[in-house]
């Protein structure tokens, strides 16, 4: 993957020359455009179709007024093809249903995309919308291969519906090439989109009565606020969701809203799924303190399991800080809160707030669940502010004095003698505050809430001091524990790259990893074919491995060095196999550029880059044993190749991976369960999955029996389960506490 980052660097560079010289009249790319395409119709004349850029109110018009026998007339209208020129004729359908798509651009560009300027790069050679027939016309130069494409997400579109109205759903970029043509000719292609995110349907109705309920509404993901129809029936699109698992919250006045699942939604508005609102519940909270009323204290109150473990993850799927509480508020004067809407028949926690409104610091005794139209009142005695002290000792328990220790909130999901790059990684998100050691190397955090904490040593320049990290928990009414912290202690790892004759070899990019640890390195050898990997902690056990296509060459011989020991690691490369082919679209054969990885049998890992445009992809330096390619992308396309046996330094043509829809494999976490999923596929290591405590994470996978295994470090890893995928089934591992 990292040989590809340049590449990508420089196609970013490029769409951002296109968006700078290329934008139409009117932003079709935001909200603000959407608008006014609704906004401006009442009073105008129909707009005439240019053939390349409409306005906001053109578009709209002709949407609403121009018919297909019009289409036509203007089309035949237009004078004969310019010398030097052809004509391509599009039909942009939906891919389902057949329904011709108005109002969305065709683009035709040059197969390779450089042209004579910087801009020429990306810029089409010709851009039109469709008509109301989902048709447009493009005129092209003759004598040169072109590709003709629409759709795709963040592309400059606008799609109407045939009643004029704009539908924001993305569509996946649909594409045909299309050989020189000559001077004059006229060919006509059709090109079929499918939606780039699936819908999720749901009905709403009254939980006591079974009555529908149409004046429901989406709460959450907020970007998707809409009202349900006359059946109570309403949808959710899928996104990349980067900011919490697939959870959609519904609502409507004077109901408490409901948690649901989004992948339990029905694929159809037949088969929306029935959710049960009730009238809404009201806690109203008073807070003490030493028997005073605590003022100004911040309670959040989260979706809860009948256990007391909080359901949504207060921190992101993918990272990033924590997410609001679904319900919270600050106490008055008199330590009073009144939380109101609150949904009734579902377990609810509640506690003190670390932090804006997100985590709990101190949760109260027990979950409450309240009934529909209910009005509780409780009076809660909360634990006092407690300092936490501890001190900082060297790897020989000497005190450190001058050492940064981080406090992080409970949501840091990282242990003992974690390496300093996560650490680093991490902190950000994390910390809440920061202390430094005094001269006999003691620091303290003062007034801090009761509940879990994970304390941290900064990380230093000196390979001798590897951070370290560990869960502290700090009681409501008694002192903390003094806590010790103390560096491990680290070394770095020498070793050369040669050949099987023992020359140096450089340019080799090596990567490193701790087995007893999660540390993880990686380096370059050098012109002598010399490289240093590290810091490792003192003693333990490192394994080396080197990138697929790293100048051709593997590791000759498994090889795993101790940290510490002195010895120098010598690599001794072989030349490596090569692996090429293509990736097509199994139901008509035709390429498709989709994210490939290639898995070792041997080995059980992989590694993973991007097929080209027309599907092509090549490996070397693959060590002689059995392997397979697995192609996959974000909308559930899955594909697996056949097993490849190859040679030393062998080379295999012609590998052909057939990608079709594949299925979903859901894993959620049971209390603090956490680690690295490994799923495997037929023997074959198809993906990896990290999930946190709580956390809930989907993934495509390819049909068939899915083997999920623990990596915790261990040579031979646990398996946990097996889960067997089918077609059109959302499946869920819970991976537990036990695992």
């Amino acid at each position: 993957m990292r040989k590809f980052l340049p590449a990508v660097g420089i196609l970013l560079a490029l769409l951002c020359a296109w968006l700078v010289y290329s934008q139409p009249t009117a932003d079709w790319g935001n909200a603000g455009a959407a608008s006014e395409v609704q906004e401006d119709r009442a009073g105008k004349p129909a707009a005439e179709i240019r053939s390349d850029e409409l306005t906001a109110a053109e578009l709209d018009q002709a949407a609403a007024n121009l018919g297909g026998a019009e289409a036509e007339s203007r089309r035949q209208a237009i004078s004969n093809i310019p010398e030097g020129m052809a004509e391509i004729g599009v039909k942009v359908m939906v891919a389902k249903s057949s329904q011709a798509i108005m109002a969305i651009e065709v683009r035709a560009q040059r197969i390779g995309g450089i042209g004579s300027t910087f801009g020429d790069a990306i810029r089409p050679i010709e851009s039109v919308r469709t008509s109301q027939n989902g048709e447009a016309t493009l005129r092209v130069p003759a004598g040169a291969p072109l590709v003709i494409s629409t759709g795709g997400p963040g592309m400059d579109s606008v799609i109407l519906s045939p009643a004029g109205e704009v539908n924001d759903l993305e569509y996946e970029l649909a594409s045909q090439e299309i050989e020189a043509l000559q001077p004059g000719e006229k060919i006509n292609i059709a090109l079929r989109l499918t939606e780039w995110r699936d819908l999720h349907w749901f009905q709403v109705v009254d939980g006591t009565s079974g009555a529908l309920l149409p004046s429901a509404r989406v709460l959450e993901p907020r970007m998707a606020e809409q009202d349900a129809d006359e059946q109570a029936r309403l949808f959710v699109a899928e996104t990349n969701d980067y900011f919490g698992p697939p959870v959609v919250i519904l609502g409507c006045e004077g109901y408490g809203p409901c948690r649901v699942n989004l992948k339990e939604g029905g694929t159809t508005a037949e088969q929306a799924l029935r959710v049960e609102l009730f009238r809404s519940a009201s806690l109203q909270l008073t807070v003490l303190q030493n028997g005073l009323p605590l003022h100004n204290a911040r309670i959040a109150m989260h979706y809860a399991r009948t256990d007391g473990e909080i359901l949504a993850p207060n921190r992101s799927q993918w990272g990033g800080k924590p997410r609001m509480a679904p319900f919270w508020g600050d106490t008055n004067e008199q330590g009073q809160l009144l939380l109101q809407g609150l949904p009734a028949h579902h377990p609810l926690v509640y506690g003190t707030s670390g932090s804006f409104g997100t985590d709990i610091s101190q949760a109260a005794p027990g979950v409450i669940t309240l009934q529909p139209g209910e009005q509780r009142h409780i009076t809660w005695e909360v634990g006092q502010r407690q300092d936490l002290r501890g001190r900082t000792i060297d790897a020989d328990g000497s005190p450190v004095h001058g050492a940064e220790v981080w406090l992080l909130n409970a949501q840091f999901q990282h242990g003992v003698e974690v390496d300093q790059a996560n650490v680093t990684d991490w902190v950000g998100h994390y910390r809440i505050a920061s202390a430094s050691t005094n001269e006999l190397g003691e620091f303290s955090f003062v007034e801090i809430h009761p509940g879990d904490y994970w304390l941290a040593l900064a990380p230093t320049e000196d390979p001798a001091h590897l951070a370290t990290a560990r869960r502290v928990s700090v009681p409501p009414l008694t002192a903390p524990p003094f806590v010790e912290l103390q560096y491990s202690s680290g070394a770095m790892v020498h070793g050369r790259c040669v050949t099987l004759t023992g020359d140096p070899l450089a340019g080799v990019e090596i990567f490193a990893m701790g087995m007893e640890g999660r540390a993880t390195f990686q380096a370059q050898s050098q012109e002598d074919g010399r490289f240093e990997v590290g810091p490792f902690t003192a003693g333990s056990k490192v394994q080396f491995f080197v990138f697929h296509d790293s100048e051709g060459y593997q590791i000759s011989d498994p090889v795993t060095a101790i940290a510490g020991d002195g010895q120098e690691v010598i690599l001794r490369m072989a030349q490596g196999g090569t692996i090429r082919g293509r990736t097509v679209n199994d139901a008509d054969g035709k390429p498709i550029d989709i994210g490939v990885t290639i898995s070792s049998l041997e080995a059980g890992g992989a590694s993973g880059t991007t097929s080209g445009p027309r599907g092509v992809f090549d490996w070397s330096g693959l060590a002689p044993g059995t392997w397979r390619v697995i192609a996959k992308n974000k909308s559930g396309w899955v594909g697996v190749s056949q097993p490849i046996v190859l040679t030393a330094a062998g080379t295999v043509e012609d590998v052909e991976v057939r990608v079709s829809p594949g299925g979903t494999l859901v894993v959620e976490s049971e209390g603090e369960a956490a680690g690295t999923l490994r799923l495997s596929f037929e023997g074959w290591t198809v993906d990896f999955i990290t999930i946190g405590p709580g956390e809930r994470q989907s993934i495509s996978v390819p049909l068939g029996v899915i083997e999920i295994t623990l990596l915790n470090g261990d040579p031979e890893p646990p398996s946990v389960g097996k889960v067997t995928v089918l077609a059109g089934k959302v499946e869920t591992f819970l991976l537990k506490s036990d695992s």
